[in-house]
């Protein structure tokens, strides 16, 4: 279904339209924030908190773009916020990043993903732009 109907739905009162934009754009947002973000619990956390800021914010929502591009601006903005916020590292994570095993044939395999290592050692900006860009098919 067409955003702009399930936007006119959702005016109305149909909480059936909310759900459905939501399970429309759940997935996307939280692929979207868990590359930024580098962590799945948090990057579940802040998916929720996008859709929670549109349903509070949803009388003020004026539909200027996609819906799509309106979710990804406050997730976006959520997780710059939450990346400000410094949080203490556990050493399992830490462990658990850089983990190495050795399979049945005795070769190493490494399970840190080296696009995410190269991604994250690019600037803020052009990390973006490549998330939104390749991941997530904007222009």
């Amino acid at each position: 279904m067409e955003d702009e109907a399930l936007i006119q739905r959702i005016k109305s009162g149909d909480t059936t339209a909310l759900e459905q934009l939501i399970q429309k754009y759940y997935e996307y947002v939280y692929s979207y924030c868990y590359r930024k973000i580098g962590n799945q619990d948090d990057a579940q956390d802040i998916t929720q908190e996008v859709f929670l800021h549109f349903c509070r914010n949803f009388d003020n929502y004026v539909q200027r773009s996609k819906v799509k591009t309106y979710l990804y601006t406050i997730a976006h903005n959520l997780c710059i916020n939450a990346m400000q916020v410094k949080k203490p590292i556990s050493l399992e994570d830490v462990e658990m990043e850089n983990y190495t095993y050795k399979n049945t044939m005795g070769n190493q395999i490494e399970t840190t993903d080296p696009v995410k290592l190269a991604l994250n050692e690019l600037p803020d900006e052009q990390k973006e732009v490549i998330l939104l860009r390749f991941y997530h098919d904007f222009k």
